[in-house]
C-alpha cells in the first residue's frame, strides 16, 4: 500500500489507478450496502480519508 501511495503522489496514472482500486475494490463493496442518495460521494470521501492516513504514516516514517 505504501508503494501505491508514494507512486500516486508523483505519477498521475498511478493516482488514477489507486483511486479506482480504492473506489471499486475496497470501498465500493462497503457502499453497496448503504442506503444513501450519494454512494459515489461517500466512497470518494472515504478514499480521501484513507489516503490522508496513509500519507501521514509515510511522512512520519521518513522524517
Amino acid at each position: 500500500m505504501q508503494a501505491m501511495v508514494r507512486s500516486a503522489f508523483t505519477n498521475a496514472n498511478a493516482a488514477e489507478t489507486l483511486h479506482e482500486f480504492l473506489s471499486a475494490r475496497v470501498l465500493g463493496k462497503l457502499t453497496d450496502g448503504l442506503e444513501s442518495d450519494r454512494p459515489d460521494l461517500r466512497t470518494t470521501l472515504a478514499s480521501a480519508q484513507l489516503l490522508a492516513r496513509q500519507l501521514y504514516f509515510v511522512v512520519l516514517r521518513s522524517g
